[in-house]
């Protein structure tokens, strides 16, 4: 594969206070991760930075103001400084609005720069829900937020294994029985037609 054909990842950094930032930088040290693509990470470098030291990581970090200025160099870690949170100060394992706010505005630039062009697709470190809900933030997890921003009204969230593809049809009906009394029994809901894709069928 050459690196013409290697698309750009946005990796959203999750919650600066809670693992994403530990997931994102244990993933980015597989061989194959960046054999695979060219990965950006949208975070803050203060959070970046403190994470490869905590993991004795040897990548170095290259932080940049848009993904035109990556390099891409092998060992170093493209990071898309938002400038949301100093590390120093943020308090490591707890909820805070501050975080969730962070942690939304990663997802938002993703998706921004998904719809302009200048990355190829989105992938999402984890989330504190408590956290996004003390920042205002009014849907609860990344399925409705990206649906939110990206103006998508049909949705649904996709799980992928070795064994197969599922995709999850109970939150619409519990939303709908929330909101309208709705049982499984009469509920008229249309679900996607794709529910289970089993690999090799």
């Amino acid at each position: 594969m050459t690196a013409a054909r290697v698309p750009v990842l946005g990796i959203t950094m999750g919650d600066p206070a809670g693992v994403g930032p530990e997931i994102t930088a244990k993933a980015l040290a597989h061989p194959e991760v960046v054999a695979s693509c060219r990965p950006v990470v949208i975070g803050d470098r203060s959070v970046m930075a403190a994470t490869l030291e905590l993991l004795h990581s040897p990548l170095e970090l290259h932080a940049v103001g848009s993904p035109a200025e990556c390099r891409f160099a092998p060992g170093a870690v493209e990071c898309l400084d938002l400038g949301n949170v100093d590390a120093e100060r943020l308090l490591k394992a707890r909820v805070s609005a501050e975080a969730g706010r962070a942690a939304y505005a990663y997802i938002e630039t993703g998706v921004k720069l998904c719809q302009s062009g200048e990355i190829d697709g989105l992938v999402t470190a984890p989330i504190n829900k408590e956290a996004l809900a003390a920042a205002g933030v009014q849907h609860s997890g990344h399925t409705e937020i990206l649906a939110k921003l990206s103006g998508t009204a049909d949705f649904a969230m996709l799980l992928m294994g070795k064994k197969g593809h599922k995709v999850l049809t109970v939150d619409a009906l519990a939303q709908a029985s929330r909101t309208s009394g709705l049982r499984a029994d009469n509920a008229d809901i249309r679900f996607p037609r794709i529910v289970l894709s089993a690999r090799g069928r």
